[in-house]
């Protein structure tokens, strides 16, 4: 009887732990990352980034999206404005003619504002390090005009000029606009001014002597004067 008493406790202490192995909970899965890991608010996602679930929010992040940065959720890219719905320039070209090499040129723009909101001009970006955009971002209202202006540097610049100013407003509004010329040195300006200037050798030549027969006059006033 002991034995068997011993037999049938080891069989209990054996069920015992098997029981307990089997009911081991496993550690919990960390959380999935909120967004996309080295990615800044707001950046968009590329082609090729895995899609992970917001666990805020349960949204799906997919490629090419935009994260808000308040939320953390996608959505919609910025819509862009037609332009010429909104904002019209008296003249999209400036033409600069003819301009002396070295000389700092001011670009003027007019425009109006041809929409039903106030615009406000957030940003004017030279396609040069030539000129120099001067512009204020004072609220122009319906109907009103707008103007500001552009520096040009011609120094080292000689040659035909083609250059372009990016206008963008606060609203979401985007124009380019140009000006254009012809930037000759000094020296041609002056030649293209004073056209006396460009005289050759042959036209600077000492005019020849074209000799006369003494007429009676002369004569009778040479014997006088002897």
């Amino acid at each position: 009887m002991k034995k068997l008493a011993i037999a049938l406790s080891t069989l209990l202490l054996a069920a015992t732990i098997s029981t307990a192995q089997n009911n081991v909970v496993p550690p919990p899965m960390p959380a999935p990352p909120i967004g996309n890991p080295g990615m800044m608010p707001g950046q968009p996602m590329m082609p090729g980034q895995p899609m992970i679930v917001n666990p805020q929010t349960g949204v799906l992040e997919m490629p090419g999206q935009m994260l808000d940065p308040n939320v953390g959720v996608p959505v919609a890219p910025p819509i862009q404005l037609d332009a010429d719905k909104y904002i019209k320039f008296d003249n999209v070209n400036v033409d600069l003619k003819t301009v002396k090499e070295g000389d700092n040129v001011d670009v003027n723009y007019r425009f109006k504002n041809i929409g039903k909101e106030p615009i406000e001009l957030l940003n004017v970006q030279a396609s040069c390090g030539c000129t120099v955009p001067s512009f204020s971002r004072e609220a122009i209202l319906p109907g009103k005009y707008g103007e500001f202006k552009a520096i040009f540097n011609s120094k080292g610049k000689v040659g035909p000029i083609n250059k372009s100013l990016t206008v963008t407003t606060k609203q979401g509004i985007t124009k380019v606009i140009t000006f254009s010329g012809n930037c000759i040195a000094a020296t041609q300006l002056t030649d293209v001014k004073n056209p006396s200037l460009n005289t050759t050798a042959k036209e600077t030549a000492t005019p020849s002597v074209k000799m006369v027969a003494p007429t009676r006059s002369t004569k009778k006033i040479r014997k006088q004067q002897k």
